[in-house]
């Protein structure tokens, strides 16, 4: 069928994701490198690039954007902040200039998804690297193909696999002299995409 599906983590009626994950933004990026490097159409809610929280009544989960770390007149301010004031997350202008933050590391994977049809068009074939912290699975796409390997859990894990792979993108990038990967090890909450040596 010729059809995308429109994959989100979370809406206007829902829990923001950050409320969910207790303000780790380290889990805050896990799900966004999962929204971005698996099939579909990704959708984020405003805010989320920022880490933005809020629970329910609804009010709370629509929130302004906090585009400055003053009270300023950049600000909206159309209820009272109980989840987005300035004390309680980096604005826009504080994030744009570190590249760490979880707005720049939105920007990174929405290019990545941009330079890359096998990301943003690749059909999905899961991998099972026997590790219950590991998610793993292939991205192909005419004669093309990548393994994306994302660590869920909270320890690092080490990968082996059958064959040498290249590395390609993902966080932190791995080096070596040779550029060949069959094992290697994975920091909690990463993830890497690798080629096959063909």
């Amino acid at each position: 069928a010729n059809f995308l599906d429109a994959t989100f983590l979370s809406n206007h009626d829902q829990e923001r994701t950050l409320s969910q994950l207790g303000r780790d933004s380290q889990k805050a990026k896990l799900a966004a490198n999962l929204l971005f490097t698996l099939p579909g159409c990704p959708f984020v809610l405003y805010g989320e690039e920022l880490g933005m929280a809020g629970r329910k009544p609804d009010e709370h989960l629509r929130e302004p954007m906090l585009w400055s770390a003053s009270d300023g007149s950049l600000n909206p301010t159309w209820i009272e902040r109980q989840y987005t004031a300035p004390r309680m997350l980096p604005s826009v202008s504080q994030q744009q200039t570190d590249p760490d933050s979880l707005l720049n590391h939105y920007r990174w994977l929405i290019a990545l998804r941009h330079r890359s049809k096998l990301l943003s068009e690749g059909q999905l074939e899961p991998i099972n690297l026997g590790r219950a912290a590991v998610m793993a699975f292939w991205r192909s796409l005419d004669n093309e193909r990548i393994m994306v390997i994302h660590n869920v859990g909270n320890q690092s894990e080490e990968i082996a696999l059958n064959q040498d792979m290249q590395w390609i993108d993902g966080t932190p990038s791995l080096t070596n002299i040779k550029n060949q990967y069959s094992k290697f090890g994975l920091e909690p909450f990463s993830f890497v995409i690798l080629k096959p040596f063909w």
